[in-house]
């Protein structure tokens, strides 16, 4: 139990030990700033986790996230920023398929095939922003996605997909009587209440992560994610085209990476191309993932804990700006946690398989120590 939610716990715990010492943290500004600092990280999480659980890695993201972003703000003085932002996801996506292509075809192992990528995108990035900063003078939009609130017209397109999505998910019509006269206004007045509290940013993550949520626990072909990286052999035997998964996998990586690096810049209305943004995003996000209880072997994820994983490390990281500590600190202690629990990952597994008995060798030495 506590394994299986150890990233709400620990985010718990951390929580309650910086409303108790750290200066300042609980209050209202200070929550808003932790939530809005982790949308970027939240919503690579969703891809990643995505490729976790296809038995996969995408080391490439963050370089992708960077990239795409530096193209969003390229593209916005000609092309204004829905076209600038539909171009730099098409970007995503082709970067995301790229890496699908070579790992699902020419069976080159993921790890490896990223790392090409990842040293590509690099080296295109810095080509094209002269290894400097891209930034514009229209804060407009930064400004709506931090402090503004979507209009009623929104709330009510968001219910009419959620409803759309129930009934397409349940075509049985008895299993639709739960959207009544009642469960409707509760609905309204939920999201009503999340537009006045939460800023349009952390609410365009919530939506990211709930399609995500739907599409891997209540589609069957996005349930198909974990039959392919958790028993590639049943997978196989029911007729499922791996290949078209992982591809499919990596594409909705590349796009939420692209996605969450094109929201950043649109915040700042900038975007740098120093080495250190996209290196952190790639660790925290790895780190959150894992810490979520996405399984490195795969098979087993779910983007709920990957975004307390997410939030986990933003506490942190407050809680460490708090007590007026250096970024150092801050990338130290995310290594620090990211080699504990990979180290307690790889023991796990070791632990699970003597169980298991499927090695021979591993089950000897259980017996012996018996």
């Amino acid at each position: 139990m506590i394994d299986n939610n150890r990233a709400l716990l620990l985010l718990i715990l951390l929580a309650c030990f910086s409303a108790l010492f750290a200066p300042n943290f609980a209050n209202r500004m200070n929550i808003t700033t932790i939530l809005i600092s982790g949308c970027m990280l939240a919503i690579i999480s969703v891809g990643f986790t995505l490729v976790f659980i296809l038995a996969q890695i995408d080391l490439s993201i963050g370089a992708t996230a960077q990239f795409c972003g530096m193209l969003c703000v390229g593209l916005q003085p000609t092309m204004g920023w829905w076209l600038s932002l539909g171009m730099a996801v098409l970007a995503g996506a082709v970067i995301g398929l790229f890496n699908g292509i070579v790992v699902a075809k020419f069976k080159i192992h993921s790890f490896i095939a990223t790392i090409g990528t990842m040293t590509i995108i690099r080296g295109v990035l810095h080509l094209y922003s002269d290894g400097g900063t891209k930034s514009i003078d229209d804060y407009t939009l930064g400004e709506f996605l931090e402090t503004g609130q979507f209009p009623i017209w929104f709330i009510i397109t968001v219910i009419a997909v959620i409803i759309l999505l129930i009934v397409l998910s349940k075509p049985d019509l008895k299993s639709v009587k739960g959207i009544s006269s009642v469960v409707l206004p509760a609905l309204f007045v939920v999201l009503w209440l999340t537009t006045k509290l939460f800023s349009p940013i952390v609410i365009i993550t919530f939506m990211v992560i709930g399609i995500g949520i739907f599409f891997l626990d209540h589609t069957r072909f996005g349930k198909g994610f974990y039959v392919v990286g958790g028993n590639p052999e049943t997978a196989w035997l029911a007729g499922i085209n791996k290949d078209m998964y992982i591809v499919l996998g990596f594409v909705i990586c590349g796009i939420t990476a692209a996605l969450a690096g094109s929201i950043f810049a649109m915040r700042l209305s900038s975007m740098t191309a120093r080495f250190i943004f996209a290196q952190k995003a790639l660790m925290t996000s790895l780190a959150a993932v894992i810490i979520g209880g996405t399984q490195l072997t795969g098979g087993k994820g779910h983007l709920l804990k990957s975004y307390f994983g997410v939030l986990m490390f933003q506490v942190l990281f407050n809680m460490i700006g708090c007590f007026s500590l250096g970024f150092e600190i801050q990338i130290f202690i995310n290594g620090l946690i990211l080699a504990v629990v990979v180290f307690y990952e790889a023991y796990s597994n070791y632990r699970h398989e003597m169980l298991k008995g499927q090695r021979p060798e591993l089950l000897k030495e259980i017996q012996n120590r018996g």
